[in-house]
């Protein structure tokens, strides 16, 4: 039996908190780690009840666990919330034995705060978890479609009460019975083979098919997961059978829209859950894809702080008013983190919400270019067709019908050609439109087709080809526009041109036999009558009558008049030297030459073009049209002067000639053709003439030639 001093010695080289108590509970020794422990020294403790340091819900746990150590029992450790000198509590653990040399029982107190906390850590995450469960459970109980779980075994190990619902079963029936097993006639199926397939290869399958056991057929979507198989289901037996009901319309429609329509893709969702202030507690990995965010960096966090400014704005209002009124929301829109189409619904939950989502962006497109081409082809006037590649008609808007006459079901299957082509179809214009349908290119062409009455039309086409999604051709896109009234007014245009071309060819001809008639004219009334005269005069010479030096200076006289004659008639009928004068020069000379018969006075005015150079047909155009404008100025207005002047105006050539003679009415039918030989020439250059006169006034020609002419 140790002494009392001894016995302190003893405890104080414990490295624990140790105590010793007498029956009644008093503190009797104290180890020095009680200053660590609790903040009290021995000398504070020693003497005192051990009762006085317990909380006071676990001072009668307490004093009976001292009784029963006092008795001699073993008792185990026990815990108690103790107070430290500042005041506060901590948990301890009592491990104690009795010694009844001493008479004294020693006990051992452990701070068990960290175990303490960590096991409240346990019990958190554990209700956690269960609370997790719990709303996914109400989450499947929620959602429209059934649902089932399998486990790696085959059997059955939840379902839904839309499953109860959808198939008139009781679920609780077929709980850990092999799938197989309760329906065997689905093996070697469509369920058999996209069942395991899921599951051996590890991929989401989507599919419809029919499901003999309960006469109806449904759209599956299977997600293979490390314990199993989670399988949604719904019923779409009522439009498997509408869409037979519509078989044959619908595939005239697939066949003009298949590289469009996909009626059976499959379905990839993603799934998001989020407590009421949209901390992100689930995130699947197909959301991970769509949304490109590391799951393992979102979990936990506010969803909002992954959204751009222009995303929160979008679903924050939608994730707040499911949250307000407890109501699912569905909707689509194009998503702003990556602009493309989401189809999105949002459930409320007793822990927040879930939201599906998945991209429905190609569906969007496909739906856009639909409306593109019912706006085209329903609305437009012009004739639409579809033909395939073999060149047969499978699909035609209004306007066809009432162009052609044809209906569609009278089109359809057609060849375009037999169809449409006929006697006046011009042939090198079908070949090359057969050429450009074999080699698959975009062409645009006119030609004449022919309405179911065989009343012939004009049209002007553009054909445009339609790929698969191989690239490889699939029918053609044409738009033909109906052109017989252009066809119509062009072919008046034409005869008129032509009848306009054969009135110049006379008038050229009329103005060539007026011209030699002139010749003839003059050769016979001036130089003929002169000659004759020389004649005589010679044979009179010849005969020795009169005066000989007389007669042949007269002769002389009047053959050097009939030569002034004949190159004057010669001059005016041949063209200027146009090669090498400038226009100036050859209007020069013009105008010496009519200067210089004493019956009128010109001016030229030509400074303005000076340095001009035009080209040959032009110079020759005007050096005809300002000789014949003189030529009628001596014939007919007894005029004293001219004045003809030259200048550029505006990109024109511009000649004006003006005289004072007496003028005339030019409202008044002419017989002569001058002034319609002069506004040929003009208007062959693609310029124009105008002829202002009024009797007594005189007369102003002005011509406009463009300089490009």
């Amino acid at each position: 039996m140790l002494t009392p001093s001894q016995l302190q010695k003893f405890i104080d080289t414990l490295s624990v908190f140790v105590l010793s108590l007498d029956k009644e509970g008093h503190i009797r020794n104290v180890s020095n780690s009680s200053i660590e422990l609790l903040g009290y020294n021995s000398e504070e403790l020693v003497g005192t009840s051990v009762l006085d340091l317990v909380a006071l819900e676990d001072r009668e746990k307490t004093k009976q666990y001292i009784c029963q150590l006092a008795s001699g029992f073993s008792v185990k450790e026990i815990v108690n919330q103790v107070y430290k000198k500042d005041g506060t509590i901590i948990p301890l653990s009592w491990s104690g034995r009795w010694n009844s040399n001493d008479q004294l029982a020693f006990v051992a107190l452990r701070d068990i705060t960290e175990q303490q906390h960590l096991r409240d850590l346990k019990d958190k995450y554990e209700e956690e978890l269960r609370l997790r469960n719990l709303e996914m459970f109400e989450m499947l109980e929620r959602v429209k479609d059934g649902f089932f779980a399998l486990d790696r075994e085959w059997r059955f190990i939840y379902g839904n009460s839309q499953l109860e619902a959808l198939l008139h079963i009781n679920r609780e029936d077929y709980f850990y019975r092999n799938y197989w097993e309760c329906f065997p006639e689905m093996v070697n199926t469509p369920y058999y083979y996209q069942y395991h397939k899921a599951i051996d290869e590890n991929v989401a399958v989507h599919f419809e098919a029919y499901f003999p056991p309960f006469d109806k057929w449904f759209s599956v979507d299977a997600y293979p997961s490390v314990t199993g198989l989670s399988v949604f289901f719904r019923d779409v037996s009522k439009k498997v059978q509408e869409e037979e009901l519509r078989k044959n319309y619908e595939q005239t429609i697939e066949r003009q829209n298949k590289q469009l329509v996909n009626v059976l893709e499959h379905m990839d969702t993603g799934f998001i859950s989020l407590d009421p202030e949209l901390h992100v507690q689930y995130f699947n990995s197909k959301a991970e894809e769509i949304m490109g965010w590391p799951r393992e960096k979102v979990l936990g966090r506010r969803i909002v702080e992954w959204y751009s400014q222009e995303s929160q704005e979008l679903y924050r209002p939608l994730y707040e008013v499911v949250l307000k009124k407890q109501e699912p929301l569905h909707c689509e829109h194009v998503d702003p983190e990556h602009g493309r189409w989401l189809e999105v619904s949002i459930y409320p939950t007793d822990n927040g919400i879930s939201i599906f989502f998945k991209d429905i962006d190609d569906r969007k497109k496909t739906e856009m270019n639909l409306r593109k081409l019912s706006l085209v082809a329903q609305e437009t006037d012009n004739i639409v067709i579809l033909i395939d590649r073999a060149g047969k008609i499978t699909w035609v808007n209004n306007a066809f019908t009432s162009i052609t006459g044809y209906t569609f079901a009278e089109a359809f299957g057609q060849k375009a050609n037999e169809l449409l082509l006929g006697p006046e179809s011009d042939t090198e214009t079908v070949h090359f439109i057969m050429k450009q349908f074999k080699s698959g290119k975009a062409f645009t062409a006119e030609i004449v087709n022919y309405t179911k009455w065989k009343k012939k039309y004009w049209v002007e086409m553009s054909s445009q080809p339609l790929l698969d999604n191989k690239g490889q051709i699939e029918h053609f896109f044409m738009i033909q526009r109906d052109v017989t009234d252009r066809k119509r007014m062009e072919q008046v245009l034409d005869e008129e041109k032509q009848m306009r071309q054969q009135s110049i060819t006379a008038a050229a001809i009329a103005a060539q036999e007026k011209e030699r008639a002139l010749v003839g004219r003059e050769l016979h009334d001036n130089v003929n009558q002169v000659l004759t005269t020389v004649k005589l005069y010679q044979e009179l010479c010849l005969s020795g009558i009169g005066n000989q030096d007389e007669l042949l200076n007269k002769s002389m006289s009047l053959l050097q008049d009939s030569i002034d004659e004949i190159r004057s008639l010669s001059k005016r009928l041949s063209a200027p030297s146009l090669g090498n004068i400038r226009l100036k020069d050859s209007l020069q000379e013009l105008v010496e030459t009519v200067t210089a018969t004493n019956k009128i006075h010109i001016t030229l005015d030509v400074s303005q073009i000076e340095n001009l150079e035009v080209n040959e047909e032009v110079h020759l155009a005007l050096y005809r049209i300002i000789q014949e404008q003189l030529t009628n100025v001596l014939k007919h207005a007894e005029a004293k002067n001219v004045a003809i002047s030259l200048k550029i105006v505006d990109e024109y050539l511009s000649v004006k000639v003006t005289d004072d003679g007496k003028g005339f009415d030019v409202n008044k039918k002419r017989t002569g053709i001058g002034i319609a030989n002069m506004t040929t020439r003009a208007e062959s250059l693609k310029g124009r003439l105008v002829v202002n006169s009024a009797v007594g006034l005189g007369c102003v020609l002005l011509v406009q030639i463009p300089l490009h002419a």
